[in-house]
C-alpha cells in the first residue's frame, strides 16, 4: 500500500526528463565553464563578480560560488574559467526566471564588452549531491 508520505515522496522530489532522476529537494551544484579572450580574465572575473554573483546572493537557495583557473595558468593568461555554484536545492536553483537571468546577462555583456562563450557541465541540470555526506 502506498502511504502519504511515498505520494509525497514520488510528486515533489523527483522529476525524469526521459533520460535521468533529478532530486528535487537535496542540493545541486551547477558548473560553468566560461572561456573569454586572452588578457580579459582580470577584468571578467571582476564584473562576474559584481554582476553575476552580487545577483546569484539575493536569490532563494543559493549557498555559495567559487571560480576556479587550471593551476597552469596565471589570471594574467587564462582563458577559461569554472564556476562551481551551489544550491540549497533544484527547485530553488530552478526557479529563478529565464527573463531575469536574460536580464543580467545583458547587463553583464553590457560591461564586459562582449558574451564569453559559455557551457553547462554535465548539461543545464547540473549535478546533485548523492552519497553519506550529501546531507547536513
Amino acid at each position: 500500500m502506498i502511504t502519504p508520505f511515498w505520494i509525497w515522496i514520488l510528486a515533489s522530489i523527483v522529476l525524469t526528463h526521459g533520460r535521468d532522476v533529478i532530486v528535487k529537494h537535496e542540493k545541486a551544484i551547477e558548473i560553468l565553464v566560461s572561456t573569454v579572450r586572452s588578457n580579459d580574465m582580470e577584468r571578467y572575473l571582476t564584473l562576474d563578480n559584481e554582476i553575476w554573483t552580487s545577483f546569484l546572493k539575493t536569490q532563494d537557495g543559493f549557498i555559495g560560488k567559487r571560480s576556479l583557473l587550471s593551476t597552469h595558468e596565471s589570471v594574467k593568461n587564462a582563458t577559461q574559467v569554472y564556476h562551481i555554484i551551489e544550491w540549497a536545492s533544484y527547485i530553488q536553483w530552478k526557479n529563478i526566471s529565464k527573463e531575469t537571468l536574460i536580464i543580467i546577462d545583458k547587463q553583464f555583456v553590457q560591461a564586459f564588452g562582449y558574451a564569453p562563450e559559455t557551457k553547462s557541465l554535465p548539461d543545464d541540470d547540473g549535478f546533485q549531491i548523492v552519497g553519506p555526506n550529501s546531507t547536513q
